[in-house]
């Protein structure tokens, strides 16, 4: 039978922001919230300070993402990047980095630092580019950052695929087939959520048959890890639509999805009726030769599964 991945990052691998609650973008479907639940690693000695405690706590490494500039650069990236490479270095931590925009000579510094997993956004219509990152961008200019972080030699490439960002315009196909090409270690599908305090706090979810198009589309198109990602609207939340949420997380299973960041309770029954589960304690674009390094628990479909 199967195996199926199940993710849970914390709190085996907290999330820190290089910028703290600061972002000068504030693009709308943000406008930088979600900083605020990130702890603040905006100075080096802040960063270190808190690698040492998350070492002491058994901590396996850590995320790290931040607010970014008017062009669409990670603020305060290269000078925190000598704090990360020191936190590698002692600790031995996995680094998930979410990288912005990056000349080759950035990436060059990244792979420096010895940062194992790089993650940023894949868009392609120039409209969700414009009107709600306010960047002005192309799709290009997504594709050369993994570009430059190809040929720069980072290790493991994980891109974001976001489905249902305004004024999208069904380009999350293209998005996926601008990546074909490139070496990727694991795929991530996020599902546009709307926000409180932003202006499209009342915009409607997208609709379960449209995430399967396009998970069925990323599926064909790739043969390595795809994941659903926790960023996406959950059962809990305030809209009320949980039969919307989980139906878009059962649409991830059955379109051949490798594994779920934080299912709902729908879909981890659902996974635990058809699959032997691996119940893995890190963010979900580690990748499969790195599992080892991180905890994680298999149950096998036949047995009781009340440990998950």
């Amino acid at each position: 039978m199967k195996e199926f991945r199940i993710y849970y990052p914390w709190p085996d691998f907290p999330s820190l922001s290089m910028s703290g609650n600061g972002c000068i973008l504030k693009c709308d479907h943000c406008l930088g919230k979600y900083l605020s639940y990130m702890q603040n690693a905006s100075m080096p000695e802040k960063l270190l300070s808190l690698a040492e405690k998350f070492y002491s706590e058994g901590k396996k490494g850590y995320l790290l993402s931040g607010g970014c500039d008017l062009d669409g650069k990670m603020l305060n990236l290269n000078k925190i990047l000598p704090a990360v490479k020191k936190t590698i270095d002692e600790y031995d931590f996995i680094v998930k980095l979410h990288t912005g925009f990056l000349n080759y000579k950035d990436a060059e510094n990244i792979v420096s630092s010895g940062v194992q997993i790089a993650s940023m956004e894949m868009l392609s219509s120039s409209e969700s580019i414009e009107r709600v990152y306010h960047l002005s961008a192309s799709a290009k200019d997504y594709l050369n950052t993994f570009l430059n972080l190809e040929k720069a030699g980072m290790p493991y490439i994980t891109p974001h695929i976001v489905i249902g960002l305004p004024y999208s315009n069904r380009s999350e196909f293209q998005s996926i087939d601008f990546l074909k090409d490139l070496k990727i270690s694991t795929l991530s599908l996020v599902v546009f959520r709307p926000t409180k305090g932003t202006i499209f706090e009342k915009t409607p979810l997208i609709m379960p048959e449209y995430f399967s198009e396009v998970a069925h589309h990323a599926r064909s198109s790739f043969s390595g890890k795809i994941i659903l990602a926790a960023l996406r609207p959950r059962e809990s939340e305030w809209w009320s639509k949980k039969d919307i949420v989980s139906r878009i997380e059962i649409e991830a299973i059955d379109n051949g999805l490798d594994g779920i960041e934080v299912p709902g309770k729908t879909a981890l029954e659902y996974i635990r009726n058809n699959f032997h589960v691996r119940r893995i304690r890190s963010f979900g674009v580690l990748p499969v030769e790195m599992e080892g390094a991180v905890n994680f628990e298999v149950t096998k479909q036949t047995e009781k599964s009340r440990s998950l």
